[in-house]
């Protein structure tokens, strides 16, 4: 009897370039590539999405913090 060795990605592996960003994207992007070449580099886009809205989240959560801190200075 022979068996098919293949095992197929499941959609859940969407999350991880958009959990762990570049990284996340690049991992989802090689086990990927052999099944669907479509949805590799879907997974690089969710990727670069991701971590650039955490930068801008990262950026504007900092600004808050800023304000926050100058205003309690004594000048």
């Amino acid at each position: 009897m022979e068996e098919n060795s293949e095992v197929k990605p499941t959609k859940l592996l969407v999350l991880v370039p958009i959990f762990l960003g570049l990284l996340g994207g690049i991992l989802a992007y090689i086990a990927l590539k052999d099944y669907s070449q479509e949805k590799a580099n879907d997974a690089i886009y969710y990727s670069i999405i991701s971590s650039v809205v955490m930068v801008g989240l990262y950026i504007v959560f900092g600004l808050i913090y800023m304000q926050n801190a100058l205003s309690m200075m004594p000048f």
